[in-house]
């Protein structure tokens, strides 16, 4: 009945969201107790939720002694040097899958005749100190149909950036179970929460006008999916909202996006049930790997355990968050990359400006960049 639904839906060509849910068979889920969330029982069972805070107080000394001089305008940290293009090159909209980073952790996605963005941030992120600024001024950014999150933390959910698209596009926000009420006391109304597994199929018949094609958009599915982290955004609402990756599908494209996350099982339970992933957005800061986060190395063997076919790094270069160049996490990736080039043979690691846009093509290795990563390691 259900499929019989969608087809009717397809042929009417209208505007619609379908809610369907992955089968849940032997997927993991997310523990949940008294209202908070875990990554599995086993990380409940190990460790409170207030683990997260602990580190703070042994944190805090270096991070005043890096911070301070700054404030002082004694000694500045290095601002991050990579380039940021002149002008960004991104059309009103695109059938074929472009990727445009904007910074840290935020793309915009453009396949399919659909606008996504993911995790944008183009303000400030107090205590952290910008290292570059966004690739280019809000304002440039085409009209926006859809905007994942991937969990609540400051460098992820911007409140500015987030209501100024809303005001400006009206998109919808799709975002983890339980993330609501912070949206709502934003303003936001036009949202869908999902939980691990479940799927969101979109379709939408694209108006014609001058900058837009005249043909429909394509048939869009987007999963919520397992992922290695914590929220927070007050002080006492420690991961009483979910965080998550994301799977984008459309037009015969498959990207992943990982968010925030430590290396775990999910990464092949995800890869079984996904088994063709053309680009991985993977994050490879910090440096130093731990539950809530991978750092290159383990960014590294996750991309391995799915699978995927081209290695996109993410979340590196934008804040002030360790006492290294801003670089760093790149070289660290560029320096395991090479040890490991064995099994990345059929691989492409793809790097972009600040601002950058590229059309991915899986099947056809980017050697240029690849050898571009590889001169990093100089650092």
């Amino acid at each position: 009945m259900k499929s019989k639904k969608l087809a009717l839906l397809l042929i009417t060509g209208m505007l619609t969201t379908v809610w369907c849910p992955a089968e849940q068979n032997n997927h993991s889920l997310p523990f949940s107790k008294d209202g908070r969330y875990y990554y599995n029982q086993e990380e409940y069972n190990q460790e409170s939720v207030w683990s997260h805070f602990t580190s703070i107080p042994y944190k805090l000394p270096a991070l005043i002694m890096r911070e301070l001089p700054h404030l002082l305008g004694i000694k500045k940290q290095p601002l991050c040097v990579w380039p940021t293009v002149e002008k960004p090159l991104f059309p009103a909209r695109s059938t074929q899958l472009l990727l445009t980073w904007i910074n840290h952790s935020s793309f915009l996605i453009q396949v399919g005749g659909h606008n996504i963005l993911i995790d944008p941030v183009f303000g400030d992120c107090p205590p952290l100190r910008r290292t570059h600024k966004p690739g280019f001024l809000l304002e440039k950014l085409p009209t926006i149909d859809y905007v994942l999150i991937s969990h609540n933390h400051a460098d992820h959910t911007d409140f500015a950036t987030l209501k100024t698209v809303a005001t400006r596009d009206n998109p919808l926000f799709i975002i983890p179970e339980g993330n609501r009420p912070l949206f709502n006391r934003m303003g936001l109304t036009k949202i869908t929460e999902k939980t691990w597994w479940e799927q969101l199929v979109l379709l939408e018949k694209t108006k014609q006008t001058a900058d837009t094609p005249s043909e429909d958009k394509k048939l869009l599915t987007i999963t919520c999916l397992p992922a290695r982290h914590w929220s927070c955004r007050k002080l006492l609402d420690a991961n009483t909202a979910l965080w998550s990756s994301w799977m984008i599908e459309c037009n015969g494209t498959t990207l992943y996006c990982a968010g925030d996350s430590g290396y775990g099982p999910h990464f092949k339970e995800i890869a079984q049930n996904f088994p063709i992933i053309d680009v991985a957005l993977m994050p490879i800061h910090p440096i130093k790997s731990s539950n809530e986060h991978m750092g290159p190395k383990d960014a590294i063997t996750a991309f391995l355990d799915l699978n995927a076919q081209t290695f996109i790094p993410i979340h590196w270069g934008t804040f002030s968050c360790e006492s290294y160049i801003p670089e760093m996490p790149l070289v660290r990736l560029a320096q395991h990359w090479q040890l490991r080039k064995k099994e990345l043979s059929t691989k492409q690691c793809l790097l972009f400006q600040f601002g950058q846009t590229k059309q991915v093509h899986p099947e056809a290795p980017d050697t240029t960049t690849l050898e571009s990563l590889m001169s990093l390691t100089t650092y």
